[in-house]
């Protein structure tokens, strides 16, 4: 991954991990603090479910995304431009010409934020042991896993299997390719793990109020860098309360700005007003609210 300038443009774009269709706004002169003092305040529109963290009970929506892209890690992913096919814990993929198997070679030296080495096993462990979101229909086209050395994994399907790669690689609808422990995972079980995870990703989690916080830290072993320290969510369900906390410098981004609450926020020559892209649908309705359209 390139090092990222630390504007303030590239500072929120690097803390947006969440692909929500709505906008969002980000608050420019907390944002450049955050990065020279090295922390970010998110501030989440719903109550959190500690279940986001783990990739293995992905519920096929786009919420869990924003969480595991934090602590998780897989073997390919969505990032910026890249749909699915982003090298992550793979340092190379290739997809067979006939679609019947496809192989990963894993980053040499990368490790879970406990110390312990990813490996191909726990590659093959999290693959086979995933229960959320089209984990039927990836483990019905699936003939086996094989190991062929120790940083390769080779899926072979039991025919064509066109949409492996996107399902494995598209974060916002499936689990299936991201990597948990498999001995910590076991040994502490679902319940366990989704208070305690532990993952590959570029922040580990320090604490949680379990619905409320959420308290990250940069992971130092981390293959790429992390530009932001100290990363925390925070569950604000009104959006009221969530405009007052960026105007404020409570958060420096925060999700889903209502309608009625745009302008207040275009007012706000600190505030960055930005939709997010990457969603699979929004609504604009321009000039909804001048009673001279005819909209109105």
């Amino acid at each position: 991954m390139e090092r990222t300038a630390l504007t303030r443009r590239s500072v929120l774009r690097t803390a947006a991990l969440a692909t929500i269709a709505a906008p969002f706004a980000g608050r420019t002169r907390a944002a450049e603090k955050a990065a020279s003092s090295g922390s970010m305040v998110l501030a989440w529109h719903t109550n959190i479910a500690p279940r986001w963290l783990d990739p293995l009970q992905h519920d096929g929506t786009a919420t869990p995304d924003n969480f595991l892209m934090a602590v998780q890690d897989a073997l390919i992913k969505n990032y910026k431009d890249k749909l699915y096919d982003h090298l992550a814990l793979a340092d190379r993929f290739e997809f067979a010409e006939d679609a019947r198997s496809a192989t990963f070679r894993l980053r040499e030296g990368i490790k879970f934020h406990d110390g312990s080495p990813v490996t191909p096993d726990d590659v093959k462990w999290s693959y086979e042991h995933y229960q959320g979101a089209w984990a039927q229909a990836l483990h019905d086209e699936t003939d086996r896993v094989k190991i062929p050395d120790k940083r390769t994994v080779q899926f072979e399907f039991k025919r064509p299997f066109l949409d492996f790669p996107r399902l494995i690689g598209t974060a916002n609808v499936c689990g299936a390719g991201w990597v948990v422990p498999a001995n910590y995972y076991e040994k502490v079980g679902k319940e366990g793990f989704a208070a305690k995870p532990i993952g590959a990703g570029p922040y580990k989690l320090v604490s949680q109020e379990p619905g409320t916080k959420m308290e990250f830290e940069a992971f130092a072993d981390y293959y790429a860098p992390v530009h932001i320290k100290k990363f925390t969510i925070v569950s604000a369900p009104d959006a009221a309360t969530r405009v007052a906390m960026i105007e404020r410098g409570e958060a420096d981004i925060i999700y889903f700005i209502p309608g009625e609450l745009v302008a207040r926020v275009q007012r706000d020559q600190r505030i960055m007003l930005a939709p997010v892209v990457s969603g699979n649908w929004w609504l604009q309705f321009p000039g909804f609210q001048d009673p001279k359209k005819p909209v109105s």
